[in-house]
């Protein structure tokens, strides 16, 4: 995009956002009464013609108008489809253009501050702070959603707004574009917005802050070695320094007597991964403070994971990574039968290291045998900006093992391994994350495979906004012989607690305030132990006034929590909120796997998560799950930050864990995937203990949106929406676990059954999709205006143009 817009035109932009909100806020106050306006808090943020949109509020008329207005200010109404108080269904008219939309609810002279559809959204940005010239990465949803667009970039400085610069920007996809940091912006804090439309009102991200560093000339040492005495004499020297340093090692096969030690800003550098060996030839002695999770497998039994902590446990690994600025690189490991781990880098809680890069590196023959002990390739705990890419990596454990991880990147690696995932996230947060174009190989063992190719799984903290891309493999399943639940493609979860669920004391626009001495957050201070931070935690608003809204909690201030983002509608002080971990806007698209268990999972949480563009082939169960619980009642939670704890999971415990919480499953996009072979192409289910006990409050899984995917072959529902896994309650007991989902023109092939909705399921929407039957005997019992429904009496299900052949 060439400069459409100069900087008048960006403080035009401005001046014109500002005046287009307080103009409507001040119609709206004139034209009715405050407590009648139409309130908007969440909504669906992407919908193509002739789609269905869900809007979540307050004060909406249950003969609502929906007035939306176009780039070429062109005014339509939508088609409601459902509405109560709080929620409308929408759909969009099939003669529009694909734009990006402003809307308002209401009627007569009484309307809502509008909101957008389609509009970009700026999440994060890679690397975290860039250099001059260095590839930018930016990620978000609808970043090229219009046609034959061409985003655009605007920089501009918070110290100094009259500096600014437009920077063209390449379409990796509808969400990731790329650009050159330029090499003239000086130090300090800076803005990024996209643009994507040259009605700027319409086509602009909001913005995204990041911290620039000054630019600084780096020089770096090269010193070239030939012997492995020279090469641990070099490091030995070099072990106290502050400039960086490249050792490059020639060409040759190297002998390790013990664990090799990699300071701070040294790297490694051999010729080549199939030229530079080292080599183990001797027991290495273990190293404490080394995490040791998720076990290989014997034939036909299982070896359940045992949890380590950190304080004292031990590992032997062949190198050890201890000090930031460092890696390596061109090189192979061969290991023996004491080398449990390849590489470990591992930092502390209070002292996690920075910039570490790995790379071309080949890692085989490691120890089959831990008994408390993982057996990965790669370890790194507590690293800001590791880089793996390009490496093949042999892990009898997880290839890549991964613990409090944040502005990374794995990719283009050929990994395999047998633990519970071949890359494997685990314990503290995972977020900004980058996996992608990764393959994985058959194991080194017979008959074995790891039970997943890519697991993020936290204990103590959120997974959330990464990038999981253009991954594919085969053949992950729980180990023969055993009865296990597991063996997921991808499967994304969070172990949940909860240190409040009810009522605010206070909330502000980018606040809240918990009621006094309902929360002990000291037991955070003692920084022996492993705890969720309160940066892990977010706030979701499940009832009330705001419902629908979460926000990241960014720091804790006595018993105010301050937040990632201003609310949209700020809850009130009867609205109810929980305090949990979440699985939040990560990027899952065009990853091709095949054979396993499970297809892709968002497991208990999830929430503004896509998955997109994924081939998914020979599953036994669900192709793709969305999937929220309640498993207990709020009342028998201790409402508590979580911290280790060894009586974890059979005492009663102030976590929920990883199958019960309050698992919310909101506004999930799933579409253009590919489902071939499974038992159930695609699924929104909830596991809820309300339907079992009585009173359900308010539903878990809330305006998912599944469209445009094709399902080829189950053994049973194309597509289903409700209960997994729980008995139905009783009739009697009111209410639903899922509200407002939207499945809408998928085709779905080859199938005994269409579509299912249970009985917990309100305002279904089912609309435009293709069934084709098996045999044409199935189609005899079903009329065409007839899908497989049970509803309450007072329930509604939204079905329209549904073709089965």
């Amino acid at each position: 995009m060439k400069k459409l817009i100069d900087i008048l035109t960006v403080k035009s932009f401005l001046l014109f956002q500002t005046l287009f909100f307080t103009a409507y806020q001040t119609i709206a106050a004139e034209s009715c009464s405050e407590n009648a306006i139409p309130i908007i808090s969440s909504w669906t943020h992407t919908a193509n013609p002739d789609q269905s949109l869900l809007f979540i509020g307050d004060l909406f008329p249950l003969d609502s108008e929906i007035n939306f207005e176009g780039s070429d200010n062109a005014h339509f109404s939508g088609k409601t489809q459902w509405v109560d108080k709080t929620h409308i269904l929408v759909t969009l008219p099939n003669s529009i253009k694909k734009d990006i939309y402003s809307l308002r609810i209401g009627k007569d002279n009484c309307w809502s501050i509008p909101v957008f559809i389609n509009a970009p959204e700026l999440w994060w940005n890679y690397p975290a702070i860039p250099k001059p010239n260095e590839k930018v990465r930016l990620f978000g949803r609808n970043l090229a959603y219009l046609e034959n667009s061409h985003p655009a970039v605007y920089l501009q400085s918070t110290d100094h707004p009259e500096i600014s610069k437009w920077i063209n920007a390449s379409v990796q996809n509808q969400y990731a574009l790329t650009f050159k940091w330029p090499n003239d912006i000086t130090s300090g804090q800076w803005q990024i917005r996209v643009a994507t439309a040259s009605k700027v009102q319409r086509g602009w991200s909001d913005p995204l802050v990041i911290e620039v560093n000054p630019a600084v000339n780096e020089v770096i040492n090269k010193i070239q070695v030939s012997n492995i005495a020279d090469l641990l004499n070099t490091i030995s020297q070099l072990s106290h320094t502050k400039d960086k340093t490249e050792i490059h090692l020639a060409a040759g096969a190297y002998e390790l007597g013990k664990t090799l030690f990699i300071p701070e800003n040294i790297q490694l550098v051999g010729a080549g991964k199939e030229k530079t060996i080292l080599k183990i030839v001797k027991d290495l002695h273990s190293i404490k403070g080394l995490v040791g999770e998720g076990l290989p497998f014997s034939k036909g039994i299982e070896q359940s994971p045992i949890e380590l902590y950190n304080i004292g446990s031990v590992a032997k690994t062949a190198i050890l990574v201890a000090g930031s600025n460092s890696g390596l690189s061109n090189l192979a490991l061969i290991g023996n039968k004491s080398t449990q781990i390849g590489i470990s880098i591992s930092g502390t809680v209070k002292n996690p290291l920075h910039n570490i890069k790995l790379s071309e590196i080949k890692i085989s023959h490691l120890s089959k045998k831990g008994v408390e002990l993982s057996l990965e390739a790669i370890l790194a705990r507590y690293v800001h900006g590791l880089e793996i890419k390009d490496s093949t990596l042999y892990g009898n454990g997880a290839a890549i093992f991964l613990e409090h991880i944040s502005d990374s990147a794995i990719v283009n690696n050929q990994v395999t391994g047998l633990s519970e995932g071949v890359i494997y996230t685990r314990e503290g947060i995972v977020k900004h994350c980058i996996i992608e174009g990764n393959t994985y190989l058959p194991t080194q063992v017979e008959n074995l495979s790891g039970v997943r190719a890519i697991y993020m799984s936290t204990q103590y903290g959120s997974v959330y906004e990464n990038y999981i891309a253009n991954n594919k493999g085969a053949h992950f399943h729980p180990p023969k012989g055993t009865e296990q639940d597991r063996g997921e493609a991808i499967l994304i979860e969070s172990s949940l607690s909860h240190p409040y669920y009810g009522t605010p004391a206070k909330v502000g626009n980018n606040f809240i305030v918990l009621p006094d001495k309902e929360v002990d957050w000291q037991a955070l201070n003692n920084k022996e132990k492993r705890g969720t931070l309160p940066s892990g935690y977010f706030i979701i608003v499940v009832s009330g006034r705001g419902q629908g809204q979460i926000r990241q909690v960014l720091s804790l201030e006595d018993r105010t929590l301050h937040l990632s983002k201003p609310w949209v509608v700020n809850p009130d002080e009867n609205s109810i909120i929980v305090i949990s971990e979440a699985v939040y806007r990560n990027l899952i698209l065009n990853n091709k796997i095949s054979d396993s268990l499970s297809g892709i999972q968002l497991w208990i949480t999830g929430a503004d998560n896509i998955i997109a563009g994924n081939e998914l082939s020979d599953t036994k169960r669900e192709g793709i799950l969305l999937y929220g619980e309640l498993g207990r009642k709020p009342s028998e939670f201790k409402l508590n930050p979580k911290q280790d704890d060894l009586s974890y999971p059979f005492g009663n415990l102030h976590r929920a864990g990883y199958n019960s919480g309050i698992g919310v499953s909101y506004f999930n996009e799933v579409h253009n995937n590919k489902v071939i072979n499974s038992k159930i192409g695609i699924s929104i289910a909830v596991d809820d203990f309300r339907t079992r006990v009585g009173g359900i409050a308010f539903p878990i899984s809330v305006g998912n949106k599944v469209w445009n995917n094709q399902i080829d072959t189950t053994s049973k529902e194309g597509i289903t929406v409700g209960l997994r896994g729980s008995p139905v309650g009783s009739i009697k007991n009111k209410g639903y676990s899922l509200l407002g989902n939207i499945i809408e023109q998928n085709i779905v092939k080859n199938i005994p059954k269409t579509y299912n909705s249970d009985m917990r399921s309100q305002a279904s929407v089912l609309r435009e999709n293709i069934f084709y039957l098996k045999s044409k005997e199935l189609l005899k019992n079903i009329k065409e205006s007839e899908l497989p429904i049970l509803n309450l009496k007072d329930s509604i299900s939204i079905q329209e143009n549904n073709i089965i052949k």
